[in-house]
């Protein structure tokens, strides 16, 4: 994949850190997709972003072209989401 990072995002900001791919460093949280990751409190696996409508006006998808999403939270023992590691492409992927 094009993109990976770990990001740790705190009330209203995603700061990607050990990321690839040339993505901004840090995003307001309510326009990334790991934000979905933390409210969710679970893995999120979105083979093709740009034919899901609840993916389709996101910046991540129509700014920078995002199509393939995957990612997992990070969590504490206690359950507290952190942030998440993630992947992501401008071409879809298959399962």
């Amino acid at each position: 994949v094009k993109y990976a990072a770990v990001s740790l995002i705190s009330r209203d900001i995603a700061f990607l850190t050990g990321q690839s791919g040339g993505l901004p460093r840090v995003f307001p949280r309510n326009l990334v997709l790991c934000n979905y990751v933390i409210k969710k409190g679970s893995a999120l696996y979105i083979p093709d972003a740009s034919r899901d409508a609840a993916f389709l006006d996101e910046p991540d998808v129509t700014a920078i072209g995002i199509r393939f999403f995957c990612a997992v939270p990070l969590m504490t023992s206690d359950g507290i989401a952190l942030g998440t590691f993630c992947i992501a492409d401008e071409v879809c992927k298959k399962k």
